[in-house]
């Protein structure tokens, strides 16, 4: 193989995020689409603006978010799990099963929980990852770790077998 030599990725290994622009244009695109096939429509004008002002709404959230990745982080643990970094702090998450790695993005569900004194809170969030969303080759290596660690870790989680039962 011709080019950069691979090395091993080696757990816990930490990912910088940053926003990205890919995101943020596909996304518009979508929201134009959208928009531009309402304002073609035949939907009585009043219907028409509420959608192109959710549209418009929807394509800042996307956008908002995308700011908020500037200065966090993940961690990812060799036993599947990922530290969350976040303006707030730090969060130590799972992911959950309907994480999915499409190729070209990872959509990340995750699971987590913080302490506020006495009392306990149950966090859920989601977040798609692409490319240029995170720095140099750890694009790579989150793909990796979410083949490779955390799935077969959520599986095994998630895999009940009835005493006296095989495995097919």
């Amino acid at each position: 193989m011709m080019g950069r030599e691979r090395r091993p990725v080696r757990f816990p290994y930490e990912i910088r995020l940053k926003p990205s622009r890919l995101s943020v244009g596909l996304s518009a695109a979508i929201h134009m689409i959208a928009a531009f096939a309402f304002l073609r429509s035949s939907f009585p004008p009043f219907a028409v603006v509420v959608v192109v002002v959710i549209a418009a709404l929807s394509q800042w959230s996307v956008m908002a978010a995308e700011r908020r990745k500037q200065g966090m982080a993940l961690t990812l643990q060799p036993d599947g799990s990922l530290n969350l970094m976040i303006p707030d702090g730090e969060l130590h998450v799972l992911p959950r099963a309907t994480s999915t790695d499409f190729g070209w993005g990872l959509w990340l569900h995750w699971e987590g929980s913080r302490h506020d004194g006495a009392r306990r809170r149950t966090l859920r969030g989601a977040m798609m990852l692409v490319p240029d969303g995170v720095d140099g080759d750890a694009w790579r290596e989150l793909r990796i770790w979410f083949r490779h660690v955390a799935k077969p870790a959520l599986n095994a989680k998630t895999d009940v077998v009835e005493e006296g039962e095989e495995r097919g």
